[in-house]
This record gives C-alpha cells, structure tokens and sequence, in this order.
C-alpha cells in the first residue's frame, strides 16, 4: 500500500493492485504535485520458480516457431529510444538475461 499526506496530515491510502509500473506511475505524479509520503508495501517484485518455468517454457516454445534473435524487458527496449520505464524490474531483467543465455537470443 501508498500512503500520502491528506490536506489534514491525514494518511490517504492507495491500492494499486500490485502493478509496478502503476505504482511508479503513481508515485512520480504525486511528487511532482509536490506531496510527501512514505511507501510501505508487503508486495515483491521476486518472481515464483513456476513463474520462471513458465516463462522459460513460454520462450523456448516462441523461439521455436518464430525468428526470434532478441529477448529483454520493456527497460531494455525503452533505453533505446531515450524512454525510462523501470519494467519489468530488476528480477525481470536477470531471469531475461538468463534465459537469453539459455536459449541462445541476445539482448536487444
């Protein structure tokens, strides 16, 4: 959860479904509104290893019926066209550098 100081100090709270990039997008709008909070959150980043799995299966199977030759994140992408997107995160980017290695594709 998102809490931000209300008009009144009072703490507003703000779901946001567990989405990184909706909570980042969340949290540089208020910034730049100029309000203050503090971020407290039970929720990470850290994929499951059946998430993992899936995904392995999920790129092996890609590749094989497509011209695959690049893998990465929306970060990754992003970068080359001057963008900032932080996803998929730091745990997204080491399982994509992973299986690029598994699997023989290259970063973008």
């Amino acid at each position: 959860m998102t809490f931000l100081g209300g008009a009144e100090g009072e703490p507003v709270e703000i779901l946001v479904n567990n989405r990184g990039a909706t909570r980042e997008a969340l949290i540089r709008s208020l910034e730049l509104a100029g309000k203050t909070f503090v971020v407290r959150s039970d929720w990470h980043d850290k994929p499951t290893s059946a998430q993992v799995e899936a995904a392995r299966k999920l790129s092996r199977v890609l590749k094989a019926v497509f011209p695959l030759k690049d893998l990465g994140g929306h970060t990754e992408y992003a970068m080359k066209l001057g963008d900032d997107r932080s996803c998929p995160g730091t745990f997204g980017l080491q399982i994509a550098a992973q299986l690029r290695q598994e699997i023989g594709l290259s970063e973008p």
